[in-house]
């Protein structure tokens, strides 16, 4: 039987699943949508816009100029979004890259990765200025494609090759199981007035060459080739996922001085792809940059005999191994920031002092037995009966991880991915008990609170007592 499904119905739907996962049910949410007007985010704000009144939430959209292209092409891009987003009454945020970031940024990091940069870090300013809770991009399985035989030729492991994910943080991509050629139909069926960016035909950027190029000649070869990548990154998520929990269970670095420090013994008996995945997880401790470590560089700790006529096993790239008795030691040129590290260990019905402070105030926090029902949706609380020995908020150590409904996330990561200044990512606290980390109780710094998935999990229950967590300036 043919489906009577129309275009419009089968993307509406597709981008429907995916935000069931993830919105709540008390039509609180709101989504910010980085909208260039172009074909694919115009389909996903236009989708958004038909689900906005089943979820309720409230969106907005956010355009970002570069200041990459020619000024006329740039305002009529700029009337269409005004256009599109004045006609359904949704709030349009208008941003560009006026200090020229892009240009000083790009000798280093390359002119797209620079310009990736910029446009991300103004939605994540606008989403924490207006509260939006959500960021939605219009990544499609056609630019998902891309990026994995990109990471291919580039010699990525299955951390790569996974692919882009459906959410990341606090981003959200609704299209990311949606072809590029139905994103047209979708348009034509709709009679959708879209702007084209000049530059997608140019092939001065790798990620065109590769979709005007190398994608083409690929499906020459093996037609049904996309169908095997999207496969291929399922299976390389469950081994990335596996190898990452793998290897924070076997080995573990604990900060020394301006070091970190694990058990060589120890290290060297693990197989040699747990070996490099610790080192990746020493590096992306001790350094918040964005530059990344080769495997060429790492691949001397895969051998089964490790040279150990100098004690130094590996020494470049502002990075150092070195084993000194059974100790293994590894260093950056970057130190690593814990100036304002602390531990209380909370008992409910009391208010602590923290030992840190916010904008010039102390910072005071309690934790007291309530009903479920007490909570607030922003509020931080704990089921009594899911915790473990004693609770404990504390800064964040090296490597901690916190075990969400969508799996493992380096605490690192999320500061990074919402965009938390440097300088206070070592005072938010982290709430923990004898079976790890709880939360990240973020919005005791004007953040996000992030809560374990076991937490969350349990979250449907009104009349659970439960210790709800507050916290006051003063």
């Amino acid at each position: 039987m043919k489906s009577t499904e129309s275009k419009t119905d089968k993307i509406v739907n597709k981008a429907d699943s995916l935000l069931s996962c993830y919105l709540s049910n008390n039509r609180s949410d709101s989504i910010l949508t980085a909208y260039s007007a172009g074909p694919d985010s115009t389909v996903l704000l236009d989708v958004l816009f038909r689900l906005k009144e089943k979820y309720g939430f409230k969106l907005a959209a956010a355009y970002y100029n570069h200041r990459l292209r020619e000024e006329n092409e740039i305002a009529d891009e700029i009337e269409t979004a005004s256009a599109y987003c004045s006609l359904r009454g949704i709030e349009l945020y208008l941003g560009e890259d006026s200090e020229g970031f892009i240009d000083k940024k790009s000798p280093d990091s390359g002119i797209e990765a620079a310009a990736r940069t910029a446009r991300y870090a103004y939605l994540n300013k606008i989403a924490d200025d207006e509260q939006f809770n959500y960021i939605a991009t219009a990544h499609t399985l056609d630019d998902n494609i891309e990026t994995i035989v990109m990471r291919f030729f580039s010699g990525s492991g299955p951390e790569g090759l996974k692919g882009i994910a459906e959410n990341s943080g606090k981003l959200l991509r609704p299209l990311l199981g949606v072809k590029k050629e139905e994103i047209m139909e979708y348009l034509e069926e709709n009679k959708i007035r879209y702007s084209v960016d000049s530059t997608n035909k140019k092939n001065e950027y790798l990620r065109n060459r590769v979709r005007n190029n190398l994608i083409p000649s690929i499906k020459s070869v093996f037609p049904g080739f996309e169908n095997s990548l999207i496969d291929l990154s399922g299976k390389m998520a469950l081994a990335d996922g596996f190898i990452a929990d793998e290897t924070y269970k076997r080995i573990t670095w604990k900060k020394k001085g301006d070091c970190l420090e694990t058990d060589f013994s120890n290290f060297i008996s693990h197989p040699p792809y747990i070996r490099i995945r610790a080192l990746y997880n020493a590096f992306n401790i001790t350094d918040d940059s964005d530059r990344r470590l080769s495997y060429k560089f790492l691949k001397p700790v895969t051998r089964d005999n490790i040279d150990l006529k100098s004690p130094v096993i590996l020494d470049g790239r502002s990075c150092r191994l070195e084993k000194l008795g059974n100790s293994l030691f590894w260093k950056t040129d970057i130190v690593i920031r814990n100036k304002n590290s602390y531990l209380l260990t909370i008992k409910t019905g009391g208010e602590y002092k923290l030992p840190v402070s916010y904008s010039g105030e102390s910072i005071y926090i309690s934790a007291n037995i309530v009903n479920r029902s007490q909570c607030g949706k922003n509020d931080i609380w704990l089921p009594v009966n899911k915790v473990s020995g004693s609770i404990q908020i504390r800064s964040r150590k090296p490597g901690d991880c916190i075990i969400t409904s969508n799996g493992s996330k380096k605490i690192k990561k999320l500061f990074q991915e919402t965009g938390i200044d440097r300088d206070i990512r070592d005072s938010i606290p982290v709430i923990c008990d004898n079976s790890g980390i709880l939360a990240v109780w973020g919005s005791v710094f004007n953040n996000k609170n992030r809560i374990a998935g076991r937490i969350k999990d349990s979250a449907s229950n009104e009349n659970t007592d439960v210790i709800l967590f507050k916290s006051r300036q003063g």
